[in-house]
């Protein structure tokens, strides 16, 4: 009688499956940090917009010009590779509300003050977060219904759940 060398079928079952699993594993934990990573790079690069804007001043005296990009008109601040770039990695496609028109979300105060919000890749539980940052350096992070660019103070990022955080 002569035995058959080699595995059984159910044993190349199981190790699919085993293997299966730990791939599933690893994607769903690769994902995260992928989504965690993009989020680093939103935030570096909202900051980066921070610190163009207040060149932008410092150079015009104004923001006037600054948002030339988004009401339609030519980029003449610079900040366009910089908002692809940001928009690229955002999973809304964009800065959120962030031109300057009276009607928009961007608030603004006399084109002396911007804020401007960009959804972020990670949830809170079923939650969105969002990135805000303004004119006078404030970095906030929060979800959609906490963070919000203010409009008591037009032109201030605002964070509803942190006390003293709404001037």
């Amino acid at each position: 009688m002569s035995k058959n060398k080699g595995f059984t079928i159910i044993e190349l079952v199981v190790v699919i499956a085993i293997i299966a699993i730990l791939a599933a594993i690893v994607i769903v934990n690769v994902s995260s940090y992928i989504a965690q990573a993009k989020d680093a790079v939103i935030k570096a690069e909202m900051s980066s917009l921070v610190t163009m804007g207040a060149n932008y001043y410092a150079d015009h005296g104004n923001y006037d010009g600054f948002w030339d990009y988004w009401n339609g008109y030519d980029d003449t601040s610079g900040i366009q590779p910089l908002v692809d770039s940001i928009s690229s990695k955002s999973p809304a496609g964009g800065i959120d509300w962030v031109s300057c028109d009276p009607d928009a979300y961007c608030d603004f105060d006399g084109n002396t003050k911007w804020c401007a919000k960009v959804r972020l890749n990670v949830k809170v539980g079923p939650n969105l977060q969002f990135f805000c940052v303004d004119s006078s350096g404030h970095k906030l992070t929060g979800l959609s219904t906490t963070v919000y660019c203010n409009a008591k103070n037009p032109g201030v990022c605002c964070a509803s759940n942190i006390p003293g955080a709404c001037p």
